[in-house]
């Protein structure tokens, strides 16, 4: 039996030649396939619960960001923790990935020398730079929330995000998709005020 997924508004659809890197076989359905990406996730938040604190200088790395990708994924996936190979109708294009989160990276690291912005609003735009590149085949999203999550608990002291709900109201996940739509064009007003939002 085939697997059968008809993806979220705003999420990457599962294309057929994805499903080759499914590490789990014989899954059907989509719940099926969240159930397991779930507890694979699950499992590299306790991994990063066991850490206490990293620098800046320790998350600011490539390195960091495809093994936190690997740890939320490489249960469910071939392809986890491993850069977009194929270039696809979102995000950089595959010769460019590197370099665009090379530059994400600086931009960071500059943005926080020069305190250009809040910390809040430094981890907003890095989270939403890095969903925008869309440096993995799938689980962009939940990647760059997670990776705003370590820099706002980990790195800068701060209490998690809660994107407004984001992953269990639908409601809440279209005011989400607009609020990154207005931080495509340059306003962030949107998503600041969705970070604490309940």
């Amino acid at each position: 039996m085939g697997l059968n997924i008809v993806s979220k508004k705003g999420q990457t659809p599962i294309e057929d030649d994805d499903r080759e890197y499914l590490k789990i076989k014989g899954l059907s359905s989509l719940e099926e396939l969240n159930f397991y990406e779930h507890e694979n996730i699950t499992k590299a938040r306790r991994w990063l619960l066991k850490k206490k604190k990293f620098k800046a200088e320790e998350v600011l790395r490539e390195k960091f960001i495809l093994e936190i990708h690997k740890k939320m994924f490489a249960d469910v996936w071939l392809f986890a923790g491993k850069l977009r190979d194929k270039d696809m109708n979102i995000g950089s294009s595959v010769r460019n990935i590197r370099t665009d989160l090379r530059n994400l990276i600086d931009d960071f690291k500059y943005w926080l020398d020069n305190k250009t912005f809040s910390q809040e609003e430094m981890i907003v735009r890095f989270k939403h730079r890095l969903v925008k590149i869309h440096p993995f085949r799938n689980g962009n999203g939940r990647h760059s929330r997670l990776m705003a999550e370590v820099l706002c608990e980990k790195v800068f002291s701060l209490a998690p995000f809660s994107w407004g709900n984001v992953e269990n109201d639908d409601g809440a996940r279209e005011k989400y998709l607009q609020a990154l739509r207005l931080a495509d064009s340059g306003d962030y007003r949107e998503i600041l005020g969705l970070v604490r939002e309940a």
